[in-house]
């Protein structure tokens, strides 16, 4: 039913019933999939789909969303909408086909059969004229409507040839199209909804914390940091003591130098990761290299900060210490804190889409729900974009959706919590195709 020609109009269509992002990700088959959905829970009649997408009805026995007809399961069901029947034969016309239509089909409805009434009229004045000809009139008028019947098939096939040939000149140039956008999608670079601001602040020469949940791209962030200053990363995790950052010397008195060092000298960024897993005097060590002095006294020496060094540090909280998702996290000193601009990191639906991939945005939309309806219960549940890589990788080896949902998005969860979380998730699904 859709094909390259009417996907645009098709598209249009879906978006009154699904999520316009996961529409506009959506391939021909899905987009199939999705009205044959929409057909079968009576969001949309057959006829008013038809409409929309432009398409003449000769033969029709019901989408069957393979791109083709099923004559046998929905024969019955087109025979008594073709005849306006309300199913039991006796010709009401149902509601749904009058809210489904609307105003202009109710116009086209009139003109339809006025130009049927009309086109009646006319020929049964050509009977009438037909009967009181002689046998010699009606021959001599037999064969002039021969030749113009001749003449009329032959423009008709000639017309049909260059329409023919425009199909498919439009059809090759809508392929190509599609297939450019897909490209584009597919290769266009996608980045942190946050990240412009990121480099702004970096740009003004300030520190950055990016503080947000687990798995909401932040380290991802810092490397598209690195890839738009072109430099180089260094970078650390928890730490638990300051010579782990700064390093130390041996008995021999050799310095061991730390990646914190090199950043420092030959200006490249630095990542503090889990800093609010660190032990506070571990970061507050940081604080001379992250403060507006131009040396630091690391253990092998005093050292010049170079002019291009840039500090950024990660974290779940701000700071103040564990909370009831974050139970590993140190309350830290407030003057080390006081050395960043915090910026707050959420996690981005877009960038999760192009993860999913088009053949799993279901997987996407199902941890979306599952992220609402947590906050929705006030139940302490990480869904992170982790999440989904880990359940669309899941559907790659042939995991069932029972157990992508036990190891993967209910993991750790109670039976009445996940109970309820099904329910809500399930209510959201339903709202949304409702206000859609």
């Amino acid at each position: 039913m859709i094909t390259s020609k009417n996907r645009t109009p098709a598209k249009r269509l879906l978006n009154a019933f699904y999520d316009s992002r996961t529409v506009r990700m959506m391939s021909l088959g899905q987009l199939n999939d999705a009205l044959t959905r929409a057909i079968n829970s009576g969001l949309i009649t057959t006829a008013g789909a038809e409409r929309a997408l432009g398409i003449e009805k000769d033969e029709h026995y019901g989408y069957d969303g393979n791109g083709g007809h099923n004559k046998d399961n929905n024969s019955g069901e087109m025979d008594e909408q073709d005849r306006g029947t309300d199913g039991n034969g006796n010709g009401e016309q149902q509601d749904g086909d009058e809210a489904e239509d609307g105003d202009n089909d109710s116009d086209d409805s009139k003109e339809s059969e006025a130009g049927t009434e009309s086109k009646d009229g006319d020929e049964g004045d050509e009977d009438g004229k037909g009967e009181g000809q002689s046998e010699d009139e009606a021959d001599a008028q037999g064969e002039q409507e021969g030749e113009g019947e001749d003449e009329g098939e032959g423009e008709s096939e000639s017309e049909r040839e260059d329409e023919s040939e425009s199909e498919d000149e439009g059809e090759s140039e809508s392929s190509q199209d599609e297939q450019q956008d897909e490209d584009e999608d597919e290769n266009t670079p996608l980045v942190h909804h946050m990240f412009p601001v990121i480099l702004k602040w970096i740009s003004a020469g300030v520190n950055v914390a990016l503080v947000g949940p687990a798995g909401s791209g932040k380290s991802t962030i810092v490397q598209h940091v690195c890839e738009a200053l072109k430099k180089e990363f260094r970078g650390c995790g928890a730490l638990m003591s300051k010579y782990d950052l700064i390093g130390y010397k041996d008995a021999n008195g050799t310095y061991h130098a730390t990646p914190l060092y090199e950043a420092f000298t030959e200006g490249h960024v630095f990542c503090f990761d889990e800093l609010d897993a660190s032990a506070p005097d571990a970061v507050v060590s940081f604080n001379a290299a992250t403060d507006n002095q131009n040396v630091f006294a690391f253990p092998g020496g005093m050292e010049n900060k170079h002019e291009d060094f840039v500090a950024i540090c990660c974290m779940n909280t701000f700071g103040n210490g564990a909370t009831a998702e974050y139970v590993g996290r140190f309350k830290q000193d407030a003057a080390a804190m006081s050395r960043f601009v915090k910026v707050q990191v959420d996690y981005d639906t877009k960038i999760e889409a192009r993860i999913a991939g088009k053949k799993n945005l279901d997987i996407a939309q199902r941890v979306w729900d599952l992220r609402t309806a947590c906050e929705a219960l006030g139940i302490r549940h990480v869904c992170s974009t982790r999440m989904i890589v880990q359940a669309v990788a899941g559907r790659k080896v042939k995991c069932t959706k029972a157990e992508i949902d036990r190891d993967v998005l209910f993991a750790g969860l109670d039976e009445g919590a996940v109970a309820q979380l099904k329910t809500k998730m399930n209510t959201i699904a339903r709202d949304r195709k409702v206000a859609s």
